[in-house]
């Protein structure tokens, strides 16, 4: 005869496999189904900090605009216009690629009020502030140089002296012009600590200068669309790499 203590294990028993049996059959039933796991969504391309491209936001920064010319070319060319046009190649491009794009400037006008007493610093500051909105992971500020030299030429990219990550994505965008517009280029990125932009932005930010106005062949390239989207072209690949999402990678 079943004593009551052979009874409770028999019991406790067939409980603890009845529990087994529902965990099991209820974590598969898909499977029992003959339907497959659903693994065919692709995650997110993803970059070194862990984020997809359309959650990394990249400010472009047309540098000069309204009463500031910038510099003026050989023959006459207006930095402002030339900073206005590659960055509106290269936001497009930049956008394309998944990144959410902001711009200090869409227009020829400056950032400035007519009342403002010291219109570029007012400038410079309104800059900034939209770059602080923006939440911005990286800011590409748009220039073009110019020397009393009119043989010197070649593009070459500024950052602040302390931003080590500044320095990364500068040298990144240094090689990137010359593997897409010069390869004749030797010109190095070099650091800065006097440049307001470099100074006040709180995340990497290069000063990307395309070339030289003064040089009379370069100022000619300058203005030549293929060539302005050889540029945004670099621009865009070196975004890329210093977020990892390169297809070299």
């Amino acid at each position: 005869m079943i004593n009551r203590k052979t009874l409770d294990i028999a019991m406790a028993v067939l409980f603890i496999t009845g529990v087994i049996c529902a965990v099991v059959f209820g974590l598969i039933p898909s499977a029992l189904d003959g339907e497959a796991p659903d693994d065919s969504v692709e995650p997110a391309v993803m970059n070194e900090n862990g984020r997809p491209p359309d959650q990394i936001n990249i400010v472009i920064d047309p540098g000069h605009g309204g009463a500031d010319p910038g510099k003026i070319g050989a023959s006459g060319s207006c930095e402002r216009e030339v900073n206005l046009a590659i960055s509106m190649i290269t936001g497009e491009m930049l956008t394309e690629r998944g990144y959410n794009v902001f711009f200090t400037r869409r227009d020829d006008n400056g950032l400035y009020d007519d009342s403002d007493v010291n219109k570029k610093a007012a400038d410079m500051r309104k800059r900034c502030s939209i770059i602080e909105e923006a939440q911005a992971d990286v800011v590409i500020s748009i220039h073009q140089n110019s020397f009393t030299d009119s043989d010197v030429c070649g593009a070459q990219m500024f950052y602040y002296t302390h931003s080590a990550e500044g320095k990364k994505l500068a040298e990144i965008m240094q090689e990137s012009f010359r593997k897409f517009v010069n390869t004749d280029n030797t010109r190095g990125c070099k650091a800065n600590d006097s440049y307001y932009m470099l100074i006040h932005t709180p995340c990497p930010t290069v000063i990307a200068e395309c070339g030289f106005l003064s040089n009379p062949e370069e100022e000619k390239q300058l203005n030549d669309n293929v060539y302005r989207n050889k540029i945004a072209l670099a621009i865009t690949e070196a975004v890329e790499k210093y977020f990892g999402n390169d297809s070299s990678n």
